[in-house]
């Protein structure tokens, strides 16, 4: 009995940190789900009916989860939308090409890893810097962000020539790079290489590991200030936050777990071209981030919308409000849906039911319209008369 109250007690305390206001999950239902999930994953490639091109394609799933779940951080918890996680994706899966390929002993290939994470997200810490502490907001940091991605993409489509290469790495223009080296961890021959089914093992292990820790991270005090910014950046700068700050670190924490996609994926296929820098390349995370990283961390709250008045029904009484009876469009800007008049037959009967209340409809007796017709007439040909 005294020994499984210690172990409860550590289960406990490792679930408060991966638990909060911040995260979905949050249950015993959860956890179980989650690691037979886990499970499955691990015992998919020892399936009969798993292909090695079947294990090569998850493979690179895991890759580009990485570079989902940095647009996670950044979008969906700073409320920062950012189109240059593809530019720290690209940026580290070329540099890890040309230091893996000058230095391909196993201390090399380590040594490009660590560096081309280090370049990606320091190249995240740079701009960010020159942007929020610029005081650039809202879309302007997409339209930056944006046009990073694409001049990248640009030049290194035209990089074809032979004088483009640092030292023996061709940088190959929109063919790409090639004889990329496979991702290896350690020095001389005790070397841990990662090629087919052992990188698929290492890309899991790290994806489940980067997914707890960001979920620590979120329910942190770090995590609630990055969702205090997304909510309402102006009200958290009057508590005395540092905005640029917080969002400086979101964005080069995005950086980095961009960068390390980048080369998990350069390592996947041995290969990288200009494509990684594109525009279709970077929606298609921004489809697995909607999809899959905000639906397993945190769902994506938008901002609210400052139209979303313009959806709301009629009221259940069936009348417009005083201002929005006046006219059509002035219902419209109001927000409440203008129906079709209705048929005297259905005003009839509305005024037959809500007798004493004014009704629904406006049915005069025809006699009146026609009279207030004539009168019309009259005033307006007297004033023609008289203005002759």
């Amino acid at each position: 009995m005294s020994g499984a109250a210690p172990a409860d007690g550590i289960v406990d305390r490792i679930r408060n940190r991966l638990e909060g206001p911040n995260t979905y999950g949050n249950s015993g239902l959860f956890w179980a789900v989650f690691g037979i999930m886990v499970l499955g994953l691990a015992l998919y490639p020892l399936s009969p009916t798993t292909s090695a091109f079947d294990v090569l394609t998850t493979t690179q799933y895991f890759a580009l989860a990485f570079l989902a779940l940095s647009l996670s951080i950044v979008w969906g918890y700073t409320g920062v939308l950012s189109f240059g996680q593809v530019a720290f994706f690209g940026v580290a899966a070329y540099t890890f090409g040309v230091i893996g390929i000058n230095f391909s002993s196993a201390a090399g290939v380590t040594a490009a890893f660590f560096g081309a994470v280090i370049v990606g997200a320091g190249f995240a810490a740079l701009l960010g810097y020159f942007m929020f502490y610029g005081g650039v907001r809202d879309v302007y940091v997409t339209i930056i962000t944006l046009v990073v991605a694409m001049v990248l993409n640009t030049f290194m489509a035209q990089t074809a020539g032979s004088e483009w290469a640092i030292g023996e790495a061709a940088l190959g223009g929109f063919n790409g790079m090639t004889n990329i080296p496979d991702l290896t961890f350690g020095v001389g021959e005790t070397a841990l290489v990662l090629d087919m089914v052992g990188l698929y093992y290492a890309l899991l292990v790290l994806l489940v590991g980067t997914y707890l820790g960001l979920r620590v991270l979120v329910n942190s005090q770090l995590g609630m200030t990055m969702v205090a910014v997304r909510e309402d950046e102006d009200r958290t700068a009057t508590f005395g936050y540092n905005v640029p700050f917080i969002k400086l670190v979101s964005f080069t924490i995005g950086g980095g777990l961009a960068a390390a996609g980048g080369v998990f994926y350069a390592s996947w296929g041995n290969f990288i071209d200009p494509s990684v820098f594109g525009i279709l390349f970077g929606d298609r995370s921004n489809d697995r981030d909607r999809t899959n990283a905000h639906g397993t961390i945190r769902r994506f709250r938008p901002a609210r919308s400052r139209v979303g008045v313009r959806h709301r029904r009629r009221p259940a009484h069936g009348r417009y409000p005083r201002d929005a009876r006046r006219s059509r469009t002035v219902a419209r800007q109001s927000g409440y849906r203008t129906a079709r008049r209705p048929s005297p037959r259905t005003c009839r009967r509305r005024n037959a039911r809500v007798s004493g209340h004014g009704g629904h409809c406006t049915m005069r007796d025809p006699s009146v319209n026609a009279n207030r017709t004539a009168s019309h007439n009259n005033r307006r040909s007297t004033a023609v008369i008289s203005s002759e």
